[in-house]
């Protein structure tokens, strides 16, 4: 027992130790002049890597609410009409945070947290969309091109479902054919992370818009064939921390 109050003695004049100003000497935290300071610096080895939690949700501003599980995006307008088509409404936008240490709430990154985001457009028939991972400065891809059609969110089989009934087809970049022409919309999607742990979904002009385009009548058709809309096939996007 007597030893053990000792070392509990020991322990205690250790943790209320603190450097007095008042007292210099050689080789200490306070010393003058002609002699040398010195601390004593200590610590501890381990092979257990830390665990962070990290959370993935979606929101206009950035806010965590844990109703954010999935993105709902609003109506994409299909139309061949000019300045015309896209998203409806604002569109919420992919954050990945730290989950914070109560685990009520989220906190920001550190700086050596690098998010990368990942959607299996091959796996969903689209071969000519990226499907490698992207991190900041990065789109998903259509070859070379960051747009892409919107019917992209639909998957490929889906998609020749709805319009076979018109004889269309659909090719690996999501683009709705008849012969050697295509449905060509004012507006196109873009996927993009324009920000460190940030993923969008934005409308933007259709770069491809005067390739090919179908006519005027088959156009109207593949239109008729979206009026009363059409459910997207669930799109996941995966997310990974370095």
């Amino acid at each position: 027992m007597k030893k053990i109050l000792f070392g509990l003695a020991a322990m205690s004049t250790l943790a209320f130790s603190a450097i007095d100003l008042n007292t210099a000497a050689d080789s200490t935290n306070v010393w003058e002049t002609g002699n040398q300071g010195k601390i004593v610096v200590r610590g501890t080895l381990t092979s257990q890597i830390p665990v962070v939690r990290y959370v993935v949700y979606a929101s206009e501003d950035g806010t965590y609410a844990d109703t954010g599980d999935i993105l709902t995006l609003p109506e994409f307008v299909l139309t061949t009409a000019a300045s015309q088509g896209g998203f409806t409404d604002v569109v919420k936008k992919i954050y990945v945070k730290r989950v914070n240490d109560t685990k009520d709430g989220v906190k920001d990154l550190i700086n050596e947290d690098v998010v990368s985001f990942k959607i299996d457009f091959a796996g969903r028939g689209y071969s000519k969309l990226t499907s490698d991972w992207i991190k900041k400065g990065e789109n998903i891809l259509s070859e070379a091109i960051p747009d892409f059609p919107a019917s992209v969110l639909i998957s490929k089989t889906e998609l020749e479902n709805i319009v076979e009934s018109e004889g269309f087809s659909v090719n690996a970049y999501g683009d709705i054919q008849v012969s050697s022409t295509s449905y060509r919309p004012t507006k196109n999607l873009s996927i993009s992370s324009t920000e460190n742990s940030v993923l969008e979904f934005l409308t933007v002009n259709n770069s491809s818009v005067s390739r090919s385009p179908m006519s005027s009548t088959n156009a109207a058709k593949v239109e008729t064939l979206f009026a009363g809309g059409r459910a997207t096939t669930d799109l996941e996007v995966l997310v990974k921390v370095n």
